[in-house]
């Protein structure tokens, strides 16, 4: 096996340091190498071999010798390393780091458990969810970003603009999302082990990267009535009126079933339709409630999606986000056990259906047990759209 070796002292003698820390700090006799044909020329040479001498009369290591060439260098003293280099023991470094971050902020005991982990990890030299050990700059920033985000109310707004008022960088959430989400899983227990990507996640808490137009169907004041559906930005959105009431609200997951419903089934634009394309733009989502609140929209409220533990997730996010603006319920429309039964299909998805946690109180609660039991799923495209029975409210 070819050794790793060296034309820079200070990267040898980090490097051996690494290492023992790596090793949980046991004793053991480690060695850095150096290889003569990698230097361009002497006066490297030269330099490499007088900071390692230094190294030496400093007791930090020992040299090995060979035809006026240090061949090898072995870590002789701790100590004395780490005053040599100028470095702290990343343990007493963490502790700072640490310290310094609860000076910052006021963290609730849920992060203690969390704290801990970065330790054991960094100690050992591993990353720790996306972070190499010793980028402490960015750890304190996401874990403060972190914290911010699930202070937040909720309330629509970019990653840029987010993230440069919480942490002073702009770009931060953006770089690091997936390791905010990774946070964001580890204090809510209802989102350990879903599926769902970062944006996603990112969403539930009313963030996302720039807001996308609401894709909607339904008959609006200024908008062209032969048109199937339609996009605006989701502060136009908001301005909107309606020129006629709905008999109903439809929330519609896939793309492929939102262009069926509003070509095939909503052509008298009885409907007020919402494309959400998984979990929808907070932005676009706190628009449409603010036209169906600012019209007085009284017709019930569903939603169609996939029959699978990310569908309902979906919902339940939807159920309560509109119980909570509007405090109306939310039906699911095509979303039942009887259905599952006749088009689902077996899916080792299915077995996600135990990350959701409790279910019980939700309309879902005999799909989600349907899914459980058979470990079938069915996609929202295997299903023809079909009007919502009014009669439901």
């Amino acid at each position: 096996m070819t050794r790793k070796s060296f034309i820079n002292a200070d990267d040898a003698l980090n490097d051996l340091l690494n290492r023992f820390e790596k090793h949980d700090g046991k004793p053991k006799r480690l060695f850095a190498y150096f290889h003569a044909d990698r230097f361009d020329n002497i006066k490297i040479i030269d330099q490499c071999s007088r900071r390692l001498r230094d190294a030496e009369r400093f007791g930090a290591i020992e040299l090995l010798i060979e035809d006026l060439f240090i061949k090898r260098v072995a870590l002789k003293d701790i100590e004395a390393m780490y005053r040599f280099l100028g470095r702290e023991p990343i343990g007493t470094k963490i502790g700072h780091l640490i310290e310094n971050l609860r000076k910052s902020i006021e963290f609730p005991d849920i992060w203690e458990p969390i704290f801990q982990d970065i330790s054991a990890a960094w100690l050992s030299r591993k990353q720790y969810k996306g972070i190499p050990a010793g980028k402490w700059e960015t750890l304190s920033k996401i874990i403060v970003l972190t914290e911010n985000i699930i202070r937040h109310d909720g309330s629509p707004v970019d990653f840029r603009t987010f993230s440069r008022d919480a942490i002073g960088d702009s770009k931060l959430l953006e770089k690091h999302e997936s390791s905010v989400t990774s946070f964001l899983q580890n204090m809510d227990e209802k989102m350990a082990g879903n599926s769902e990507g970062p944006r996603a996640t990112l969403a539930r808490f009313g963030l996302e990267k720039m807001a996308p137009p609401a894709i909607i169907s339904g008959d609006l004041v200024g908008i062209c009535s032969s048109l199937n559906y339609f996009g605006m930005h989701p502060d136009d959105l908001v301005r909107a009126k309606l020129a006629s009431l709905p008999t109903y609200v439809l929330f519609i997951e896939n793309y492929v079933s939102f262009v069926r419903h509003a070509s095939e089934v909503n052509t008298n634009k009885e409907g007020l339709l919402f494309y959400t394309g998984g979990f929808p733009s907070p932005a676009a989502l706190s628009a449409l409630m603010s036209v169906l609140e600012a019209n007085g929209t009284v017709c019930p409220i569903y939603h169609w999606g996939d029959m699978d533990p990310d569908g309902i997730r979906i919902f339940q996010y939807l159920a309560d986000q509109i119980m909570r603006r509007l405090q109306r319920p939310l039906f699911p429309h095509l979303m039942s056990k009887e259905l599952l039964k006749e088009r689902g299909v077996k899916d080792s998805i299915a077995k996600r259906i135990d990350t959701l946690g409790s279910v019980e109180t939700s309309k879902l609660s005999d799909l989600a047990e349907t899914i459980r039991a058979s470990e079938m799923t069915c996609e929202q495209e295997a299903i023809a759209p079909q009007r919502p029975p009014i009669h439901e409210l």
